[in-house]
């Protein structure tokens, strides 16, 4: 098994992921999936279908700027933070443990109406002419920034916006013009 490069670039925070130390990572949302004893990771494609890109990797297979591996999960996930998203330990102080947290699970009978549904989620095309396909709440993923938009009423905005922070209402078309969050907006709809 070959070793591949993780890490945020110290000249430009570019993210490295590859097998060069200038494997740039390409655009999407991937996440962290690591084992029970924290020695290996499932790296996953989570806009692709959670297609698996890496399958029970030792963490060691993972090298750092310098070209050193990582010692262990913890200094992986410190270093890792804001690289990927979802998917990644659960940290609970207190003593319970991931397995812990999804025993017992509470079943909710009837299931209430309209609560948590969505259909789908797709990356937002961005363009100041064309609505989109989907008119639903956005979330920029890979960027914080300004995202100019059109709410469902027909109403032009410029919103700020946090690292996967969810708009309050829903909108039908993402401005291209305006819009500094540009990589990785998605449409929950």
């Amino acid at each position: 098994m070959a070793k591949k490069y993780l890490f945020f670039r110290a000249s430009d925070s570019a993210p490295i992921y590859g097998p060069s130390s200038g494997s740039i990572r390409s655009t999407g949302t991937y996440g962290i999936d690591p084992s029970v004893d924290r020695k290996t990771i499932t790296i996953i494609d989570r806009l692709n279908q959670d297609k698996v890109i890496d399958l029970n990797w030792p963490i060691t297979d993972y090298l750092k700027e310098n070209g050193q591996p990582y010692a262990n999960y913890t200094e992986l996930d410190g270093a890792m933070t804001g690289f990927f998203s979802g998917g990644v330990a659960i940290n609970v102080t207190g003593g319970l443990t991931d397995t812990q947290l999804r025993e017992n699970p509470v079943t909710v009978s009837p299931v209430p109406a309209n609560v948590g549904v969505c259909d789908g989620c797709v990356a937002a095309a961005l363009s100041d002419t064309v609505d989109l396909a989907h008119p639903g709440y956005i979330q920029p993923r890979l960027l914080a920034g300004n995202v100019k938009v059109t709410d469902v009423n027909g109403n032009d905005s410029t919103l700020a916006f946090d690292l996967k922070e969810i708009s309050a209402f829903r909108v039908k078309r993402v401005w291209l013009t305006g819009t500094t969050a540009d990589m990785g907006i998605v449409v929950i709809y």
